[in-house]
């Protein structure tokens, strides 16, 4: 007898690596109705999906964490899955690692994921999750081009492998020639990067962003595609668009902290046969997402029958985010955080709001009193989120500016710290316990 179908309508989502998967997702993990999976690296849980769903995929980890190791997290080979290998018994473990270890138990929250290298597997997540909605995020295909020009040149321990003649491909990685002769052979084939193979990122996004409604046919109201470039214009917006298409109760988000021209800030120094690429593989597809008109003598392509593409006006009109929550936030976070490194103490808000019980409740107050050791902090913003789904941005602030004094080399929490104080940012209003 098959087993049943325990998770309801998980969120994926998808696109080609470099498109803003990860803000996306760290955006949509504020909802309280949706439960974002943490597994590494970055929340897109390479582990969980090869352990439990017996999914052929190759990651990059985390170059901040101690666990980065050769770099490759999972396979070499990051391969094309339909529904034939959402066997029944992987369908089963995939719903109880979901519902034991990402929901713990709980029936009020959805499960969300990112993960860049399920784009080229969707008939299998749809046989793992019948019911599942699929984002698929796009950005302009020069800065993703650029984007993992620049992360290849930062971890020269690795290079990418495109295969050839495949319809939905995704990136292997593989460990670099150690010798300077293996390595002039590799510069001279055209489906590794570094080697000579430049060419393949745009083959990659390409046949990742046409390849997301190709394998969604039949299954087109369980996908919203959207533009990176129009989310980071009017965030709130998007996101309203967003928690609509997946039935969540509305909410408001913390956006703040993005640089909105940085969709535009790679790409400066291609070479001309990887513009004459662009221009030649990638023009056509652009132009059906609206980032160049069509060529001349071109009928105007039709647009992705999913792609959500708010108008000049709207976008004019929702940008940068006005809202401010109820509670006091820190006034002034970055001087908080100067201050606090030359002995003066954070003045942190109680967060009377947050429904928490006694023995939370009182680690609340031993939080507040700067009584608690960074484990204990740590273990307290794990319990507060398992409780309530969300946790104070000053809060957080606080742990993650400790953690980094602790651990300077991290970089993962520098990143992190850098995106919650812009939220605070973005929150923030005066409080009378900084004036």
């Amino acid at each position: 007898m098959p087993q049943p179908l325990i998770i309801d309508r998980p969120v994926f989502i998808v696109g080609c690596g470099r498109s803003g998967t990860t803000l996306l997702f760290d955006w949509l993990a504020q909802h309280p109705g949706l439960a974002a999976t943490r597994g590494y690296p970055d929340g897109e849980d390479h582990e969980g999906w090869i352990t439990h769903g017996q999914c052929v995929m190759a990651g990059i980890g985390s170059p901040g964490s101690d666990r980065f190791g050769s770099g490759i997290n999972g396979f070499n080979a990051c391969l094309h899955m339909d529904k034939s290998a959402a066997t029944p018994d992987v369908r089963a473990a995939m719903h109880r690692y979901y519902l034991q270890e990402v929901l713990k138990g709980r029936s009020d929250k959805r499960v969300l994921n990112k993960c860049p290298h399920n784009a080229n597997k969707l008939r299998y997540l749809l046989g793992l999750f019948p019911d599942a909605r699929i984002i698929h995020i796009i950005r302009d295909c020069e800065p993703v081009v650029a984007s993992w020009m620049a992360i290849m040149k930062a971890v020269p321990s690795l290079v990418v492998y495109l295969p050839e003649n495949e319809p939905h491909p995704c990136l292997w990685l593989m460990q670099a020639p150690a010798s300077e002769s293996q390595r002039r052979v590799l510069a001279s084939h055209p489906r590794f990067y570094p080697g000579g193979g430049e060419t393949l990122w745009v083959e990659y996004w390409v046949k990742t962003n046409v390849g997301v409604e190709v394998q969604m046919d039949g299954h087109l109201d369980q996908l919203l595609s959207l533009r990176y470039e129009d989310l980071i214009a009017a965030p709130q917006f998007v996101l309203d668009e967003i928690v609509r298409f997946c039935g969540l109760p509305p909410h408001r988000f913390a956006t703040g902290g993005v640089d909105r021209q940085t969709a535009h800030k790679h790409g400066r120094q291609f070479s001309q046969a990887l513009r004459d690429a662009i221009a030649q593989e990638a023009n056509p597809v652009r132009s059906r997402f609206g980032y160049v008109p069509a060529a001349d003598g071109v009928p105007p392509c039709t647009p992705p029958a999913r792609l959500f593409r708010p108008t000049a006006e709207v976008l004019a009109a929702h940008g940068p985010p006005q809202w401010h929550p109820s509670s006091h936030y820190i006034l002034g976070i970055l001087e908080c955080a100067e201050a606090h490194s030359v002995g003066r103490a954070w003045r942190l808000d109680c967060h009377a709001e947050l429904p928490l019980g006694d023995e939370l409740a009182l680690l609340r107050s031993r939080f507040l009193d700067l009584e608690l050791s960074l484990d204990e902090a740590l273990t307290f913003f794990q319990r507060v989120v398992e409780a309530v789904g969300t946790f104070p941005p000053d809060w957080e602030c606080y742990i993650l500016h400790e953690a980094t004094r602790k651990f300077p080399d991290r970089t993962d929490l520098e990143t992190r710290l850098r995106v919650v104080k812009g939220q605070l940012q973005a929150l923030a209003r005066p409080n009378p316990l900084l004036q």
